[in-house]
């Protein structure tokens, strides 16, 4: 039996300076046999992958009580194993891996092609665990790219109002020779995971910059 953690982010549309602190909660009622990963929040909904099975709960009061196959997805066709909303225009983002590389594509709910493959000017590495900005703009993921500081690095593209730019690194102000994983926007912060740290506390930890 394992047991996952859900951080709630409360406040998030607050400033910086006012922004309130992240409550978080051991959810040891759903015990999942092969773990979580990819968890991300839209619209009052979890949603998270277990070895390949796309699962979502509604949050009640912070707490996750059940967990089911998403069929959303299922019904449109797509195998997702993350799934994010921009909330510049609320279209969907999800990745999916094949051929070893994690490929970002984007549902917009059109009649003839509803689901495709979102091209960042070439880009042909991994885009992992997309995160976007309170207005939608700027994204930022994981990846092992072309240039980089270790292992996974966070990359980030803007949007020009066509398209999304070329990545850039954001160097080792927030990468490290380590892996850099997960990002998240928190109000006017940018949070991910780092196994970077200390001999003395082996493991990924959290940082926000």
């Amino acid at each position: 039996r394992l047991l996952f953690v859900a951080a709630l982010f409360l406040g998030c549309g607050l400033s910086a300076q006012t922004i309130s602190p992240i409550a978080v909660s051991v959810q040891s009622n759903v015990p999942i046999p092969w773990g979580l990963d990819n968890l991300s929040v839209s619209n009052g909904q979890l949603y998270c992958s277990s070895r390949g099975v796309m699962l979502s709960s509604s949050l009640a009061d912070g707490t996750v009580y059940s967990l089911y196959p998403d069929t959303m997805l299922a019904q449109m066709g797509i195998e997702a194993d993350y799934v994010v909303r921009n909330p510049r225009d609320s279209s969907l983002y999800f990745t999916y891996r094949e051929e070893n590389v994690t490929h970002l594509y984007l549902y917009h709910g059109g009649r003839f092609r509803p689901v495709r493959q979102v091209d960042i000017h070439g880009w042909n590495r991994d885009i992992c665990h997309p995160a976007f900005s309170s207005n939608g703009n700027m994204m930022v993921f994981s990846s092992r790219g072309k240039v980089g500081l270790g292992g996974y690095d966070l990359w980030c593209s803007l949007w020009n109002g066509h398209r999304w730019t070329r990545p850039i690194n954001l160097g080792n102000t927030i990468n490290t020779s380590g892996n850099d994983i997960n990002p998240a926007f928190y109000g006017n912060y940018l949070v991910f995971a780092s196994d970077s740290g200390s001999l003395s506390a082996p493991g990924y930890h959290l940082y926000s910059v």
